[in-house]
């Protein structure tokens, strides 16, 4: 019987994806990283290429047991640390990104405000988003997204599709989950999640349809 005695975690910025092996005292093992690359989409902007970040995670943990001869069933657990850097949009049935993964940047929140009519209540919101305090907010982008792509807002609308961020589209894949996951303080970052009580907004929900 092979001893549990290590947590895998792995971690996402928009650089790399590293997957590290800690022991249960809290030591680092061992680590091994794969790099992230963005493209620059013609409609989109900035974006990632789906298919690489899977692949960058998955290779990651490969080389990790394979390069210092660990054995995955030694491993008592799995977390997933990510930076809020891109929004994914996938199909329920299949996992596929649908689009290239939408990157946050300061400069395409300054666009989308721009052409934003929304109502007189969440003006109050304008001075924070125009300082660019949090370009990570999903529901500018998901706004944006929706508004220049209509086929997205209908798969959107007949709930064939999840969108969500980095962390929640990677643990959808590499855990055939049916549900979609993710932390307060992702969810804090769309604007529509009350991160006191732990409850969507239902003022903002409205504010943004």
């Amino acid at each position: 019987t092979i001893m549990k005695k290590y947590r895998l975690v792995i971690h996402l910025s928009q650089y790399n994806a590293t997957a590290y092996l800690i022991d249960l005292n809290g030591q680092f093992v061992a680590e091994q990283r794969q790099p992230l690359h963005g493209t620059c989409n013609e409609e989109l902007g900035e974006c990632y290429d789906p298919l690489e970040i899977i692949y960058a995670v998955r290779r990651s943990i490969h080389e990790l047991f394979q390069t210092h001869s660990l054995d995955i069933k030694s491993v008592t657990a799995i977390s997933l640390i990510s930076e809020p850097f891109g929004l994914v949009i996938w199909d329920k049935s299949t996992g596929l990104a649908l689009k290239p993964v939408l990157k946050f940047t300061p400069d395409r929140v300054s666009r989308i405000l721009k052409t934003m009519h929304h109502g007189d209540n969440l003006k109050i919101y304008q001075e924070q988003l125009q300082q660019q305090i949090s370009p990570f907010s999903l529901t500018l982008h998901l706004h944006w997204l929706m508004k220049n792509y209509p086929d997205i807002a209908k798969l959107i609308q007949r709930k064939k599709v999840w969108v969500g961020g980095i962390d929640s589209w990677v643990l959808y894949n590499l855990t055939s989950s049916n549900d979609i996951y993710t932390d307060s303080s992702h969810a804090a970052t769309t604007y529509l999640f009350n991160i006191k009580n732990c409850k969507w907004a239902p003022f903002m929900l409205k504010e943004f349809d």
